[in-house]
């Protein structure tokens, strides 16, 4: 089984750039085969781990530049805010487009209070989570501090890129929103299209700063919590 794992992993090493093999496969391949053996890492973990890794090679691309100081747990915390920022762009078409609040509902429908719940909960418990992983797989300092600053903006600039592409796409459901109706009527605008990417202008200055000040408190303290675990 531990063999099968191996060949596995080594496998996926072939995503990696015709230079990187030629110059790290080898040694790769011997600390994989012996973090199986030691049974310090599980065999997903290796995997996710070198799929981002050859991500990072090709986004180098070419041996030269490896002499430039490179920040891995900022990247690869800035990756792994990229699937939950795609997350949320899909709660927002179900909120606000598959299943929108009706025409006369000022509140809002089931799946805007469903989505506000996941994205924020679920966003702090993901940032908590970067913030550990990037502490216990670093040597540097305040890793889980950067790592979660790094993910919480990736996650606000993806989710507010969303919302301009969904709210332009979808612009005859969202400009029906009675909220959105009502902000429109006292905003003294012309245009409901220009009144709706205005306002997602503003809410971007204030949502990426503010992801990025919470993702590195949350990443900081997963990365405490983490370091508390193993001691």
């Amino acid at each position: 089984m531990r063999r099968r794992r191996a060949r596995l992993l080594i496998a996926l090493t072939g995503l990696f750039p015709t230079w990187w093999q030629q110059r790290y496969r080898e040694e790769f391949t011997d600390m994989i085969s012996a973090l199986l053996t030691g049974g310090r890492r599980n065999t997903l973990s290796l995997a996710l781990d070198i799929v981002i890794g050859a991500l990072d090679a090709h986004l180098l691309a070419r041996p030269a530049i490896l002499a430039v100081p490179t920040f891995p747990v900022v990247r690869r915390a800035a990756y792994a805010g990229l699937p939950f920022g795609a997350f949320v762009a899909v709660v927002n078409v179900l909120a606000n487009v598959v299943f929108p609040a009706a025409l006369d509902d000022n509140a809002g429908g089931p799946w805007n209070l469903i989505s506000v719940v996941v994205v924020y909960l679920g966003g702090f418990a993901y940032l908590m989570a970067i913030g550990a992983r990037g502490t216990r797989r670093s040597t540097t300092r305040h890793a889980g501090f950067k790592g979660g600053a790094a993910a919480g903006f990736v996650i606000a600039t993806v989710i507010m890129l969303a919302f301009f592409v969904i709210d332009n796409l979808f612009f005859g459901t969202i400009s029906q929103q009675p909220q959105k109706v009502l902000d429109f009527a006292s905003s003294g605008q012309s245009s409901m299209r220009t009144f709706i990417n205005v306002d997602l202008v503003r809410a971007s200055l204030f949502t990426i700063p503010e992801w990025t000040v919470f993702g590195a408190l949350l990443g900081y303290f997963g990365g405490r919590v983490s370091v508390f675990r193993r001691s």
